[in-house]
């Protein structure tokens, strides 16, 4: 699955969680996360011992939202980074969305 450096006119959670995914290998690499990446992945360890997890630490976190700002202009203010509130991929999808500019891309 594909996603372009510019935005949908209107981002779907599913768009978000595939632009984190993206992210998630870019970080850690395409082998160190799980083979399918979804809105349940856990970040960190222990969140869910039967379900997938990234393993990631807030150093891992806070590249990824590096990438994310830098890949899509969603520029995600600094007071709503929460590594103790954001437990997987699509509680970050949620702010991803609550965030990001509805039409276009920025330059």
């Amino acid at each position: 699955m594909s996603l372009e450096a510019t935005q949908p006119q209107e981002l779907t959670h599913a768009a978000a969680v595939d632009a984190i995914r993206l992210g998630v290998d870019s970080v850690r690499g395409p082998d160190a996360a799980p083979q399918e990446v979804t809105a349940a992945t856990a970040f960190w360890v222990g969140e869910d011992p039967d379900g997938p997890c990234l393993g990631f630490d807030s150093l891992d976190l806070l590249e990824l939202v590096i990438f994310l700002e830098e890949r899509f202009g969603w520029e995600i203010p600094e007071e709503r980074i929460d590594a103790q509130g954001w437990r997987t991929v699509g509680d970050l999808a949620t702010v991803v969305i609550e965030i990001a500019p509805t039409s276009g891309s920025r330059s």
